[in-house]
């Protein structure tokens, strides 16, 4: 499986859990991969290599299973909305 492949069912188990729709895209000119909102007017992580993303959305996979649900989605909610940085 690729990198991108996996990147990918990353970020679909996340938008499952959360019932969120963030987004991936990659410009490596701009420096790699970047995860938004799904409209890509709120950026949640800057643009990282695919490796780090990768870690990243990891990490959010594997709080789900230790943080309750709808605290984590205040916390996107908050992040999107600009209330954290």
């Amino acid at each position: 499986m690729t990198r991108k492949k996996e990147l990918l069912m990353m970020l679909d188990r996340v938008n499952k859990a959360l019932n969120v729709e963030l987004d991936l895209n990659n410009a490596p000119c701009y420096g790699g991969w970047q995860l938004t909102n799904a409209e890509g007017s709120h950026i949640i992580k800057h643009r990282v290599s695919i490796k780090e993303m990768s870690c990243f959305l990891d990490g959010m996979s594997k709080s789900l299973e230790m943080v309750d649900i709808d605290t984590m989605k205040k916390v996107i909610t908050n992040y999107q909305n600009g209330s954290i940085q």
